[in-house]
Protein backbone atom coordinates (compact mmCIF):
# COMPACT_ATOMS: atom_id res chain seq x y z
CA UNK A 1 0.00 0.00 0.00
CA UNK A 2 2.42 2.53 1.01
CA UNK A 3 4.49 1.26 -2.01
CA UNK A 4 1.58 1.72 -4.35
CA UNK A 5 0.62 4.22 -6.98
CA UNK A 6 -2.39 6.38 -5.78
CA UNK A 7 -2.47 9.34 -8.09
CA UNK A 8 0.07 10.64 -10.12
CA UNK A 9 -0.50 14.22 -9.01
CA UNK A 10 0.83 13.55 -5.74
CA UNK A 11 4.71 12.59 -4.66
CA UNK A 12 5.42 9.51 -3.44
CA UNK A 13 5.21 10.31 -0.26
CA UNK A 14 2.10 12.05 -0.54
CA UNK A 15 0.57 8.80 -1.71
CA UNK A 16 1.63 6.76 1.32
CA UNK A 17 0.15 9.44 3.61
CA UNK A 18 -3.03 9.86 1.11
CA UNK A 19 -3.59 5.50 1.02
CA UNK A 20 -2.91 5.40 5.84
CA UNK A 21 -5.31 8.13 6.55
CA UNK A 22 -8.24 5.91 4.44
CA UNK A 23 -7.65 2.65 5.28
CA UNK A 24 -6.57 3.34 8.49
CA UNK A 25 -7.65 2.32 6.89
CA UNK A 26 -8.20 3.02 6.82
CA UNK A 27 -5.40 3.19 8.52
CA UNK A 28 -2.63 3.22 9.04
CA UNK A 29 -1.21 2.93 6.40
CA UNK A 30 -3.77 0.96 3.72
CA UNK A 31 -6.42 1.04 0.96
CA UNK A 32 -7.05 3.90 -0.60
CA UNK A 33 -10.40 4.99 0.13
CA UNK A 34 -12.33 8.06 -1.29
CA UNK A 35 -15.60 8.46 -1.19
CA UNK A 36 -18.86 9.04 -3.40
CA UNK A 37 -21.46 11.52 -3.58
CA UNK A 38 -24.23 10.31 -1.11
CA UNK A 39 -27.19 11.96 -2.70
CA UNK A 40 -29.74 10.93 -4.85
CA UNK A 41 -29.03 11.65 -8.25
CA UNK A 42 -29.45 9.23 -10.52
CA UNK A 43 -25.63 9.59 -11.74
CA UNK A 44 -24.32 8.90 -8.25
CA UNK A 45 -22.83 6.15 -6.86
CA UNK A 46 -23.48 5.00 -3.66
CA UNK A 47 -21.80 2.55 -1.83
CA UNK A 48 -24.15 -0.48 -2.05
CA UNK A 49 -23.45 -0.45 -5.52
CA UNK A 50 -19.81 0.17 -5.13
CA UNK A 51 -18.48 -2.30 -3.16
CA UNK A 52 -20.03 -4.93 -6.07
CA UNK A 53 -17.97 -3.16 -8.58
CA UNK A 54 -14.37 -4.77 -6.17
CA UNK A 55 -13.59 -7.93 -7.89
CA UNK A 56 -12.79 -11.20 -6.38
CA UNK A 57 -8.92 -11.28 -6.48
CA UNK A 58 -8.05 -13.06 -3.22
CA UNK A 59 -5.16 -15.45 -2.99
CA UNK A 60 -6.62 -19.06 -2.47
CA UNK A 61 -5.30 -21.02 0.41
CA UNK A 62 -3.12 -23.75 -1.74
CA UNK A 63 -0.61 -20.69 -3.06
CA UNK A 64 -0.35 -19.53 0.80
CA UNK A 65 0.76 -23.11 1.63
CA UNK A 66 3.08 -23.90 -1.18
CA UNK A 67 4.73 -20.42 0.22
CA UNK A 68 5.01 -22.01 3.40
CA UNK A 69 6.14 -25.07 1.74
CA UNK A 70 8.84 -22.97 0.02
CA UNK A 71 10.10 -21.16 2.93
CA UNK A 72 9.42 -23.72 5.64
CA UNK A 73 7.28 -21.71 7.61
CA UNK A 74 5.87 -23.51 10.15
CA UNK A 75 2.05 -23.20 12.18
CA UNK A 76 1.53 -19.40 13.09
CA UNK A 77 -1.79 -19.70 15.37
CA UNK A 78 -1.59 -19.70 19.48
CA UNK A 79 1.89 -18.33 19.83
CA UNK A 80 -0.08 -15.71 22.54
CA UNK A 81 -3.19 -15.09 23.90
CA UNK A 82 -4.12 -11.28 25.11
CA UNK A 83 -6.79 -11.53 27.90
CA UNK A 84 -7.93 -8.14 27.72
CA UNK A 85 -7.58 -7.06 24.48
CA UNK A 86 -10.44 -8.31 22.97
CA UNK A 87 -12.04 -7.06 19.32
CA UNK A 88 -14.65 -4.63 19.83
CA UNK A 89 -17.14 -6.77 17.83
CA UNK A 90 -18.28 -10.29 18.60
CA UNK A 91 -19.03 -11.72 15.00
CA UNK A 92 -18.67 -8.97 12.09
CA UNK A 93 -18.42 -5.25 11.71
CA UNK A 94 -18.57 -3.30 8.56
CA UNK A 95 -17.52 0.49 8.39
CA UNK A 96 -17.89 2.64 5.04
CA UNK A 97 -16.07 5.82 4.90
CA UNK A 98 -16.27 8.77 2.98
CA UNK A 99 -12.81 10.51 1.49
CA UNK A 100 -11.70 12.86 -0.36
CA UNK A 101 -9.61 16.50 -0.88
CA UNK A 102 -11.17 19.23 1.00
CA UNK A 103 -14.86 19.68 -0.13
CA UNK A 104 -14.19 17.23 -3.44
CA UNK A 105 -15.58 13.95 -3.00
CA UNK A 106 -13.65 11.04 -4.43
CA UNK A 107 -15.09 7.58 -3.78
CA UNK A 108 -15.46 5.13 -1.08
CA UNK A 109 -13.32 3.18 1.65
CA UNK A 110 -15.50 0.00 3.14
CA UNK A 111 -13.95 -2.70 5.51
CA UNK A 112 -15.68 -5.76 6.79
CA UNK A 113 -14.17 -7.89 9.85
CA UNK A 114 -15.41 -11.48 10.31
CA UNK A 115 -14.56 -13.90 13.19
CA UNK A 116 -13.91 -17.69 12.38
CA UNK A 117 -14.04 -19.34 15.26
CA UNK A 118 -13.85 -22.60 13.73
CA UNK A 119 -10.57 -21.45 12.23
CA UNK A 120 -9.18 -19.32 15.49
CA UNK A 121 -8.79 -16.14 12.67
CA UNK A 122 -10.20 -13.07 12.36
CA UNK A 123 -10.71 -11.80 8.35
CA UNK A 124 -10.38 -8.18 7.89
CA UNK A 125 -11.28 -6.76 4.26
CA UNK A 126 -10.65 -2.97 2.47
CA UNK A 127 -12.00 -2.00 -0.18
CA UNK A 128 -11.73 1.04 -2.30
CA UNK A 129 -13.58 2.80 -5.06
CA UNK A 130 -13.59 5.72 -6.97
CA UNK A 131 -16.74 7.43 -7.43
CA UNK A 132 -18.30 8.56 -11.05
CA UNK A 133 -16.70 11.95 -11.19
CA UNK A 134 -13.37 10.36 -10.55
CA UNK A 135 -13.58 7.31 -12.66
CA UNK A 136 -14.21 9.59 -15.37
CA UNK A 137 -9.93 10.17 -15.91
CA UNK A 138 -9.12 7.83 -12.87
CA UNK A 139 -10.24 4.77 -11.77
CA UNK A 140 -9.88 2.98 -8.86
CA UNK A 141 -11.07 -1.16 -7.66
CA UNK A 142 -8.70 -1.55 -4.77
CA UNK A 143 -9.19 -5.19 -2.09
CA UNK A 144 -6.99 -5.52 0.34
CA UNK A 145 -7.09 -8.36 3.63
CA UNK A 146 -5.15 -9.61 6.51
CA UNK A 147 -5.97 -12.55 7.96
CA UNK A 148 -5.27 -12.23 11.69
CA UNK A 149 -4.95 -14.75 15.14
CA UNK A 150 -8.02 -14.55 17.10
CA UNK A 151 -6.67 -15.06 20.23
CA UNK A 152 -3.13 -13.09 19.65
CA UNK A 153 -4.42 -10.47 17.70
CA UNK A 154 -1.42 -10.42 15.20
CA UNK A 155 -1.19 -11.05 11.23
CA UNK A 156 -0.61 -14.13 9.72
CA UNK A 157 -1.26 -13.11 5.75
CA UNK A 158 -1.73 -9.77 3.97
CA UNK A 159 -2.50 -9.44 0.30
CA UNK A 160 -3.56 -6.56 -1.20
CA UNK A 161 -4.75 -6.13 -4.84
CA UNK A 162 -4.21 -2.81 -6.76
CA UNK A 163 -6.71 -1.59 -10.13
CA UNK A 164 -6.38 1.85 -10.72
CA UNK A 165 -6.63 2.52 -14.57
CA UNK A 166 -4.85 -0.33 -16.70
CA UNK A 167 -2.11 -0.42 -13.48
CA UNK A 168 -2.35 -3.79 -11.39
CA UNK A 169 -0.42 -5.26 -8.90
CA UNK A 170 -0.86 -8.14 -6.20
CA UNK A 171 1.14 -8.03 -3.53
CA UNK A 172 1.45 -10.63 -0.31
CA UNK A 173 3.17 -10.90 3.11
CA UNK A 174 3.17 -14.36 5.01
CA UNK A 175 4.26 -13.69 8.52
CA UNK A 176 6.85 -15.92 10.35
CA UNK A 177 6.66 -14.77 13.98
CA UNK A 178 8.16 -17.72 15.41
CA UNK A 179 11.27 -16.34 13.57
CA UNK A 180 10.89 -13.09 13.46
CA UNK A 181 10.73 -12.61 9.79
CA UNK A 182 7.87 -12.18 6.86
CA UNK A 183 8.32 -13.24 3.01
CA UNK A 184 6.75 -10.92 0.71
CA UNK A 185 6.53 -10.01 -3.30
CA UNK A 186 7.46 -6.47 -2.87
CA UNK A 187 8.52 -4.98 -6.02
CA UNK A 188 8.15 -8.03 -7.75
CA UNK A 189 11.24 -9.76 -5.75
CA UNK A 190 10.55 -12.14 -3.08
CA UNK A 191 12.30 -11.80 -0.30
CA UNK A 192 12.61 -11.93 3.34
CA UNK A 193 12.64 -9.69 5.66
CA UNK A 194 13.28 -9.03 9.65
CA UNK A 195 10.41 -7.90 11.72
CA UNK A 196 9.94 -7.26 15.49
CA UNK A 197 8.04 -9.80 17.44
CA UNK A 198 4.38 -9.65 16.06
CA UNK A 199 4.67 -6.85 13.61
CA UNK A 200 1.75 -5.79 12.13
CA UNK A 201 0.15 -5.12 8.50
CA UNK A 202 -1.45 -1.70 8.43
CA UNK A 203 -4.93 -3.18 8.28
CA UNK A 204 -4.34 -5.72 11.28
CA UNK A 205 -2.27 -2.74 13.22
CA UNK A 206 -5.79 -0.85 13.18
CA UNK A 207 -8.05 -3.56 14.75
CA UNK A 208 -5.58 -4.18 17.02
CA UNK A 209 -5.63 -0.25 18.24
CA UNK A 210 -9.04 -0.53 18.73
CA UNK A 211 -8.38 -2.72 21.93
CA UNK A 212 -6.37 -0.93 23.97
CA UNK A 213 -7.20 1.44 26.63
CA UNK A 214 -7.05 4.62 25.87
CA UNK A 215 -6.86 8.31 27.87
CA UNK A 216 -5.73 11.51 27.21
CA UNK A 217 -1.58 11.63 27.51
CA UNK A 218 -1.09 8.53 26.70
CA UNK A 219 1.83 7.28 24.36
CA UNK A 220 2.33 4.15 22.61
CA UNK A 221 3.98 2.63 19.78
CA UNK A 222 2.94 -0.73 17.39
CA UNK A 223 5.21 -2.03 14.89
CA UNK A 224 4.37 -2.45 11.33
CA UNK A 225 6.10 -3.06 8.40
CA UNK A 226 6.23 -0.62 5.46
CA UNK A 227 8.64 0.43 2.30
CA UNK A 228 10.69 -3.09 2.98
CA UNK A 229 11.16 -2.18 6.45
CA UNK A 230 9.88 -3.00 10.11
CA UNK A 231 8.57 0.49 11.99
CA UNK A 232 7.64 1.47 15.07
CA UNK A 233 4.49 3.76 14.26
CA UNK A 234 3.99 6.17 17.41
CA UNK A 235 0.85 7.38 19.18
CA UNK A 236 -0.11 10.09 21.11
CA UNK A 237 -4.07 10.80 22.91
CA UNK A 238 -4.46 14.31 22.45
CA UNK A 239 -7.68 15.06 24.21
CA UNK A 240 -11.19 14.38 24.11
CA UNK A 241 -13.75 15.84 21.31
CA UNK A 242 -16.92 15.46 19.93
CA UNK A 243 -17.16 14.54 15.94
CA UNK A 244 -20.02 14.84 13.54
CA UNK A 245 -19.82 13.12 10.58
CA UNK A 246 -22.31 11.47 7.84
CA UNK A 247 -22.85 8.70 10.14
CA UNK A 248 -24.13 10.39 13.19
CA UNK A 249 -22.51 12.44 15.92
CA UNK A 250 -19.96 10.42 18.42
CA UNK A 251 -17.56 11.49 21.22
CA UNK A 252 -14.60 10.71 20.50
CA UNK A 253 -10.52 10.09 21.55
CA UNK A 254 -8.10 12.22 18.81
CA UNK A 255 -5.08 10.79 18.38
CA UNK A 256 -1.77 11.42 16.18
CA UNK A 257 0.10 9.02 14.94
CA UNK A 258 3.83 9.04 13.86
CA UNK A 259 6.45 7.26 11.45
CA UNK A 260 9.46 8.58 11.15
CA UNK A 261 11.82 7.19 8.91
CA UNK A 262 13.99 9.09 6.03
CA UNK A 263 12.14 8.55 2.56
CA UNK A 264 9.47 7.16 4.69
CA UNK A 265 5.97 6.99 4.88
CA UNK A 266 5.66 9.87 7.11
CA UNK A 267 8.37 12.68 8.63
CA UNK A 268 8.89 15.50 11.63
CA UNK A 269 6.31 17.69 9.04
CA UNK A 270 3.86 15.29 7.86
CA UNK A 271 0.49 15.85 10.01
CA UNK A 272 -2.18 13.20 10.61
CA UNK A 273 -5.17 12.75 13.53
CA UNK A 274 -7.51 10.16 13.85
CA UNK A 275 -10.61 10.51 16.20
CA UNK A 276 -11.76 7.17 17.50
CA UNK A 277 -15.23 6.47 19.19
CA UNK A 278 -14.53 7.04 23.23
CA UNK A 279 -16.11 3.98 24.01
CA UNK A 280 -15.08 -0.15 24.11
CA UNK A 281 -15.48 -0.09 20.66
CA UNK A 282 -12.90 2.69 19.61
CA UNK A 283 -14.25 2.66 15.83
CA UNK A 284 -12.31 5.28 13.73
CA UNK A 285 -15.19 7.96 13.56
CA UNK A 286 -12.68 10.46 10.93
CA UNK A 287 -8.90 10.46 10.09
CA UNK A 288 -7.57 13.58 8.78
CA UNK A 289 -4.20 14.17 7.17
CA UNK A 290 -2.23 17.04 5.89
CA UNK A 291 -0.13 16.20 2.07
CA UNK A 292 1.33 18.12 -0.22
CA UNK A 293 -1.86 19.29 -2.23
CA UNK A 294 -3.65 19.90 0.91
CA UNK A 295 -5.93 17.82 3.75
CA UNK A 296 -7.25 14.15 2.66
CA UNK A 297 -9.51 12.98 4.93
CA UNK A 298 -12.22 10.11 5.42
CA UNK A 299 -15.47 9.91 7.68
CA UNK A 300 -17.42 7.35 8.88
CA UNK A 301 -20.64 7.32 6.49
CA UNK A 302 -22.15 3.80 7.56
CA UNK A 303 -21.34 0.87 10.00
CA UNK A 304 -23.05 -1.91 11.42
CA UNK A 305 -21.57 -4.80 14.29
CA UNK A 306 -23.09 -8.08 16.26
Amino acid sequence: MLNQRFIHITSISDRAITRTVTVLVIVLIGCIGVPADNGDKDDDLRWEKAEKLVGDTAFSQEFKDSISKVFSIGEQKGLRTLTDNKLPFLKREKVVYNGGWGFIKAGFAIMEAHINEGNNEVLIEGKAVSNNFVSAFFTIRDYACAYVDLKGLYPLFFEQHIRENRYQKDDWVLYDHVNGKLVTNRKKKVKEYPIAPFSHSYMSLLYYMRTLKLAPGDTFSINCFVHGKDYPVFFRVLGREQVKVDAGVFKCIKIEPKLVGEGRGFTKKDKMHLWLTDDQYHMLVKGKSKVAMGWVSAELLFYERE
